[in-house]
């Protein structure tokens, strides 16, 4: 239902979805985050890396402004990704962490 929903109504739905949660934590002398504080801290480490880097910077760098700009950014990414074939194989491993002290942590080794 909610994909098929406009990309600002979707955005809309998660605004009231973040401030019902923010609420929540706020009642239990929680401090609730902002809904775009990751965007502003995130376009703020963008702008010291520019002016850093200066004209070095081989990539740009940029904070999408909205759900639909965001959804075009990770679209635009994937079409640029590529699979890369070799007789070598690559070894994956995957653990999960857990508030436990002992070594019974689960892990698993993905080759490829």
């Amino acid at each position: 239902m909610l994909r098929a929903a406009e990309a600002g109504e979707q955005e809309h739905l998660q605004r009231v979805a973040f401030d019902i949660f923010a609420a929540a934590l706020g009642a239990h002398g929680i401090p609730a985050p902002d809904f775009d504080e990751q965007r502003r801290q995130a376009t703020a480490v963008i702008e010291k890396v520019h002016a850093y880097a200066g004209d070095r910077l081989k990539t740009t760098f940029h904070v999408p402004a909205d759900l639909e700009e965001d959804k075009t950014a990770v679209l635009r990414d994937f079409r640029r990704e590529r699979v890369i074939l070799r007789k070598r194989r690559d070894v994956a491993d995957f653990a999960a962490t857990t508030n436990r002290n002992d070594d019974a942590r689960p892990i698993f080794r993905l080759t490829y």
